[in-house]
């Protein structure tokens, strides 16, 4: 493995990935500034590694899986406790264009930046908080797979069961994203640093507001 220190991770990769690493070292340098500008944020103490993972074998070790707990939509993972982060290499991702994978760089460079706001493990904060502003941050949000007649609650998304059978992703990014939107950055800094709650904002209608601020109609 190849590893490159940057401004703020090291980055490790295989020699059959050097082509496009310079690529995702890229994003993830430039996702890090943005992040850090928009919020406020300080930098983490001690770097994270970002592995890009040549194959399944290395992405299950560098993300503390199991070949029973790994399943084949995990493309990325951020791993608070061993201060890692890892992708599958695009090169052998075959349902996910290079687009698509470069967003995942972005949304597990949220998660791990985000750090510097929360000291909890983000599995002990807001599902719908911690995965809607990565969904949002990263673009990943498809309003075309929106229903304004029927959707999940800010509230729901919490559960984890609920969040995975009710593309909780997509909807958690609308959310998060419209309290961005509506009432500002730092409302969400405030909101995911605990010192406000995420239910000092939400009303009556919050959540159809939030789908029709995505053009839905």
């Amino acid at each position: 493995m190849t590893i490159e220190e940057h401004n703020h991770l090291i980055f490790e990769y295989d020699e059959v990935d050097k082509d496009i690493s310079s690529m995702i070292i890229q994003i993830a340098e430039d996702m890090y500034d943005r992040l850090m500008s928009q919020f406020e944020l300080s930098d983490l103490e001690g770097k994270y590694t970002l592995t890009i993972c040549p194959d399944i074998k290395t992405f299950i070790e560098k993300s503390g899986k199991s070949e029973e707990t790994y399943q084949s939509w995990m493309v990325g993972n951020a791993n608070r406790k061993n201060h890692s982060l890892c992708i599958l290499s695009p090169r052998i991702v075959s349902d996910r264009s290079l687009d698509d994978m470069l967003r995942v760089v972005k949304h597990e460079v949220t998660h791990i930046a985000l750090n510097a706001l929360n000291p909890k493990d983000p599995d002990d904060m807001s599902m719908c908080l911690t995965e809607g502003i990565a969904v949002y941050m990263a673009e990943q949000i498809y309003p075309n797979q929106l229903d304004i007649t029927d959707y999940p609650s800010v509230k729901e998304l919490d559960n984890e069961e609920f969040f995975y059978e009710h593309d909780g992703y997509n909807y958690s990014g609308v959310y998060v994203g419209f309290l961005i939107r509506k009432y500002g950055a730092k409302a969400f800094r405030n909101v995911y640093a605990e010192t406000e709650h995420f239910d000092d904002y939400l009303y009556d209608g919050y959540e159809i507001d939030a789908i029709k601020s995505f053009g839905v109609r």
